[in-house]
């Protein structure tokens, strides 16, 4: 596993990430804590009418946060030696 062709890939030496990735990962845990209050506060709150609009702001935080959430988590656990320092992907075995 980690070959092509029989070369060893880059990626498998476990490249650290860069200080941006890391602050959007961070980003990423908390944007998922926030949607995960904004689903028990949905819970909780009890509407005044079936129409409430503090409701479906919430709902719609919990998407939006969920969402953002996701795309920060990709964005913080790609690997980006490759692509960063234009070097090719694969290490010559000789």
């Amino acid at each position: 596993m980690g070959t092509l062709f029989d070369l060893q890939l880059r990626a498998d030496r476990r490249v650290g990430r860069t200080t941006g990735q890391r602050i959007a990962f961070g980003s990423s845990l908390l944007f998922y804590f926030i949607a995960a209050a904004c689903g028990a506060m949905v819970f909780y709150y009890s509407p005044e009418s079936g129409l409430d609009p503090v409701r479906a702001s919430l709902l719609a935080s919990i998407v939006f946060f969920g969402g953002a959430g996701f795309v920060l988590q990709i964005i913080g656990s790609a690997r980006l030696k490759g692509i960063l320092s234009g070097a090719d992907d694969y290490i010559d075995s000789e």
